[in-house]
């Protein structure tokens, strides 16, 4: 089994956590751990899917 935590969506100061805020307030919808992670779980199967093309 694999475990992670993504870190708190307001207090990372990460150029990723910095975009998501962005994308998230263009969008109106609230800063929670849930969102986060799926929002990095697309920036990852976007950059897998780009690099099998």
């Amino acid at each position: 089994m694999i475990t992670e935590v993504v870190p708190s969506p307001t207090k990372c100061t990460g150029k990723i956590c910095e975009q998501f805020r962005a994308a998230i307030q263009e969008h109106g919808l609230p800063k929670t751990h849930a969102i986060f992670e799926g929002y990095l779980n697309a920036l990852v199967f976007s950059y897998a899917a780009r690099c099998a093309h």
